[in-house]
């Protein structure tokens, strides 16, 4: 508002106070509760699910079915980008080209994009 407008809803002229709260504490607490999962993460990585002591919102038997994702002795195959168009193709799609010594042909259903593949393998990491 110009230093002459009126206020819409009583007509008065002046001017408002705006007072600005800092969010720096807003943010750290934030963060600390979406950490939370992570201070915890031995019970959830190594736990049963059923067994594990809710401490926090996180805990449980989700994530520790998805601990795998974070145990560095796990091991998965990785999915294929193709480098033409970017189309994904699956574990699946790939195993089922043919293969030579760990070398797939694959051929993306997308964009007919040729490629040899070999499997390609991420490990999990805490």
């Amino acid at each position: 508002m110009g230093s002459n407008a009126k206020c819409r809803h009583c007509g008065k002229s002046g001017t408002i106070k705006y007072y600005c709260l800092g969010i720096s504490d807003k943010i750290k607490i934030m963060c600390e509760k979406m950490l939370a999962h992570w201070r915890n993460k031995e019970a959830w990585i190594s736990g049963t699910g059923e067994n594990l002591a809710l401490k926090e919102v996180f805990d449980g038997s989700h994530l520790n079915k998805l601990s795998w994702f974070w145990n560095p002795n796990s091991q998965w195959m990785l999915p294929y980008k193709c480098k033409y168009c970017g189309n994904v193709i699956s574990l699946e799609e790939i195993k089922a080209f043919p293969e030579q010594d760990g070398v797939y042909s694959v051929v993306c259903e997308e964009c007919g994009g040729k490629t040899n593949h070999a499997l390609e393998f991420a490990r999990g990491e805490l």
